[in-house]
């Protein structure tokens, strides 16, 4: 595994573990098959998805400058990567997981509608995955975050508050009426 894929792996699993976890699914608000998408644009708070935009913006702007901005020692970089690599299966399962669940869920809405019994099987399917996914992201964190110094986490706190702030002024918007 490439270094630089590993720092990006230690960044989203630090930020990710305070429930940054559930922001890419925002990311899809502009396709038909988005709330957005079915509800209309203005359903969205914000002028479109402007503010939820925001919030992956930010999201991502930490995930991609960690390195730079908290850049780990090459101790921390090989210990972290021992981490990451002994969550491998966990994590690698855990994805399949979720991407079953999500087109288990398509597949029964299509299929069965959205009130019916399998649907709403299978979004119990995909909850119980986002938990499950947020307990390993978890884990894998608090055997991260004893490898950081005062200073990284600090920048990580940082911007986790950035990012919980953005979500709170998005999701205070007003909706369009």
């Amino acid at each position: 595994m490439k270094i630089t894929s590993t720092i990006a792996i230690v960044s989203a699993v630090v930020l990710g573990a305070a429930g940054f976890t559930a922001i890419p699914a925002l990311a899809k608000a502009s396709t038909e098959n988005s709330i957005a998408g079915v509800l209309g644009e203005d359903f969205v708070p914000g002028q479109g998805h402007g503010k939820f935009r925001e919030v992956i913006r930010t999201a991502m702007r930490h995930m991609l400058n960690f390195r730079h901005e908290t850049p780990l020692s090459a101790e921390q970089k090989q210990k972290a990567r021992g981490v990451i690599e002994s969550h491998r299966s966990e994590i690698r399962s855990q994805m399949e997981r979720g991407r079953d669940a999500r087109r288990a869920m398509m597949d029964a809405v299509k299929g069965s509608g959205p009130d019916a019994a399998a649907t709403k099987e299978a979004a119990d399917k995909i909850g119980n995955a986002a938990r499950d996914r947020a307990l390993l992201m978890a884990r894998v964190a608090s055997e991260i975050k004893p490898l950081l110094t005062p200073e990284q986490l600090k920048r990580v706190e940082s911007a986790r508050a950035e990012i919980e702030s953005d979500v709170d002024a998005a999701l205070a918007a007003p909706l369009k009426q």
